[in-house]
């Protein structure tokens, strides 16, 4: 284990340890667990434990790598120029865990995206030209609360932050950049900014054990369906996920074609050369980066 990588684990092991970890657990809803602590820099992070697989079906280990993701996933986007939260990863026992850094201020306040789109006026109409109440991850809809919500409409980077997202979140294959996990910062004196990217553990399939990783690797067949043909994202275009790979190929949106010009650069000069060393690591490998 490389000595920052194992300075970080050990900072969070301590502040586990000095903060009553086991009172101070907080359950917020069935998938993860989250606790409040404090590491020695001063600020306040989100401790976040990897989610139980209880219930799915075909998964064969009990809990998620999203800790690693999470932490591989930020990683990623800080390397490629986005601005994204802090994260550092840690262990609870034998578990490992991954603690997200507090962004907001004292005076400020996190507005999801979904908190903003639903207080827009204009009747919105999806893909398919239907009326609906605003709350789905339908594509048009999303554009359409960019484009003329008015706090988001003047603010700048908006659009762009979206499609920079939309082109990364392919690479790490996040299935789950959903209206809850980016949005604005909010002061009490109502200046705005862009929320840094945050919750970026629902990548590199997070299900997967590294057997399973291994033996897909294995199988070209197989590699390319899980990490090309058959991956979706949350984004829907009349009453269907979608495939970003094929979206960005078809070139029909001119904002998705910037992105990609801003951020695959970017990838090529700066994740790809790094990657196998990086993953090994941290132990963990993505299959874009291994398949040239």
């Amino acid at each position: 284990m490389p000595g920052a990588l194992a300075n970080t684990i050990k900072e969070v092991e301590d502040a586990i340890s000095s903060n009553n970890l086991a009172e101070a657990l907080l359950r917020l809803d069935d998938v993860e667990t989250y606790a409040k602590i404090y590491l020695e820099n001063g600020k306040n992070y989100i401790l976040k434990f990897a989610g139980s697989t209880e219930g799915f079906k075909n998964v064969n280990i009990s809990y998620t790598t999203s800790p690693m993701a999470e932490y591989v996933g930020s990683h990623i986007y800080s390397e490629l120029g986005i601005d994204v939260h802090r994260t550092v990863l840690g262990k609870h026992g034998p578990k490992l865990v991954v603690a997200c850094e507090d962004f907001c201020k004292k005076n400020e306040r996190l507005y999801h995206f979904g908190e903003l789109k639903v207080t827009f006026e204009p009747t919105f109409l999806d893909s398919n030209g239907n009326e609906t109440n605003g709350t789905g991850t339908d594509l048009e809809e999303v554009l359409q609360t960019i484009d003329q919500h008015p706090v988001l409409r003047q603010l700048d980077g908006t659009k762009e932050r979206f499609w920079d997202m939309f082109v990364i979140d392919a690479l790490i294959e996040n299935v789950d950049r959903n209206n809850g996990n980016w949005g604005v910062i909010v002061s009490d004196e109502q200046n705005v900014r862009l929320a840094p990217v945050f919750d970026n553990g629902n990548s590199f399939n997070n299900k997967f054990n590294d057997e399973k990783m291994k033996e897909l690797m294995k199988d070209d067949k197989s590699f390319k369906t899980i990490a090309y043909s058959g991956f979706r994202n949350i984004f829907e275009l009349q009453n269907k996920r979608i495939n970003p790979y094929q979206f960005i190929n078809k070139m029909g949106n001119k904002d998705c074609n910037d992105a990609v010009l801003r951020i695959v650069p970017k990838i090529y000069r700066k994740i790809t050369p790094n990657t196998k060393e990086h993953y090994a690591n941290t132990g963990r490998r993505s299959r874009h980066f291994d398949y040239q």
